[in-house]
């Protein structure tokens, strides 16, 4: 059988730097059991009250579904609250907006050719090399995109 120090509830108070109604108060609540009348085992009550001191500390940190659902909501009255001071975009309309300057700067290919030389030979080389590097850009922009739709940053 092994070794028990029992103390009474005034020794036990002492050493866990509580008052001897709070002791009471922790048996009513089951943190400590009496192993006699307003007799404690020693070593079973320190561990038995560090066990629910922690579990109260845990408790504390350990945000509830309530909270949980008012910093959901917070969130979103944020997000709200910079769309409306257009601090931020829905990402379909960005995106809108992203093809329409990457149309733009695509087609500015088709015209280098004929802005650089009237010479049909060397406008077909040139048109060749714009139509490689639109056909590269378009690729990355794709990614690009891509990656923005999903949450990526590209």
């Amino acid at each position: 059988m092994a070794n028990l120090t029992i103390v009474s509830t005034s020794v036990l108070a002492a050493v866990l730097t509580l008052s001897t109604r709070r002791v009471t108060e922790l048996v009513a609540l089951g943190v400590i059991e009496r192993v006699g009348r307003g007799e404690f085992d020693l070593a079973q009550s320190v561990q038995r009250y560090a066990d629910w001191r922690a579990a109260q500390a845990s408790a504390r940190h350990r945000p509830n579904a309530a909270t949980r659902l008012q910093d959901r909501k917070a969130a979103l009255i944020a997000v709200k609250i910079e769309r409306e001071q257009r601090g931020l975009i829905p990402l379909v309309d960005a995106l809108d907006e992203f093809d329409h300057v990457v149309e733009s700067m695509l087609s500015s290919f088709e015209r280098l050719p004929r802005l650089v030389t009237d010479d049909a030979g060397e406008r077909a080389r040139i048109e060749a090399v714009c139509e490689d590097t639109r056909a590269q850009l378009r690729k990355q922009i794709d990614e690009i995109r891509h990656s923005l739709q999903n949450g990526a940053c590209p």
